[in-house]
């Protein structure tokens, strides 16, 4: 009523349909359920307060399910956020910010982040273990722009590029 866009949960099987968080005028998209079912991230993105305003930039918040309790992750304003994604541990929480050209991953135990550059959008994919995210990047080359993968490290927080030895500069996607 309000076009925003709710947070809503239904079975497995496609019924029974319950609110999560009714958003109002905001956006709240890309749930993603924390490992142990208590917590969910989301994408919340605030309607413009003015007439004639534009929606505000995407930040990452988390419900609390047993309460639902909702709270922003960062309270910077220098950090935005889409597309959560938990390590399979629920130890990280990575997510792609705009706002800092690049995937943020959240420690959360330690309740430190970094930063992996990426211009493409993405938050990309963690490995089995939680110790490394694989994502997509743009390349320059003399022929024009092509996508890279990467690793990212979340223990020593450093990125190599995977098949670094690419020398025909194959475009891979999302």
């Amino acid at each position: 009523e309000q076009s925003g866009v709710d947070l809503w949960q239904i079975s497995r099987e496609g019924g029974d349909p319950q609110l999560l968080l009714p958003c109002g005028s905001d956006w709240c998209t890309n749930p993603a359920y924390a490992p142990d079912g208590r917590t969910v991230a989301y994408s919340r993105r605030k309607s413009g307060a003015l007439q004639g305003e534009g929606p505000g930039v995407p930040r990452i918040w988390l419900i609390d399910l047993s309460t639902h309790a909702t709270d922003i992750l960062f309270s910077n304003p220098g950090i935005g956020g889409f597309d959560p994604h938990w390590s399979p541990d629920g130890r990280h929480l990575a997510f792609f910010d705009g706002l800092s050209g690049g995937i943020r991953v959240l420690d959360v135990a330690a309740q430190t982040d970094f930063l992996l550059p990426s211009q493409m959008g993405t938050s990309g994919a963690w490995s089995p273990d939680s110790r490394y995210l694989a994502f997509t990047d743009t390349m320059m080359a003399a022929s024009g722009p092509y996508v890279a993968v990467y690793i990212g490290d979340v223990q020593t927080q450093e990125t190599r590029r995977i098949l670094a030895d690419d020398l025909n500069q194959v475009d891979y996607s999302s």
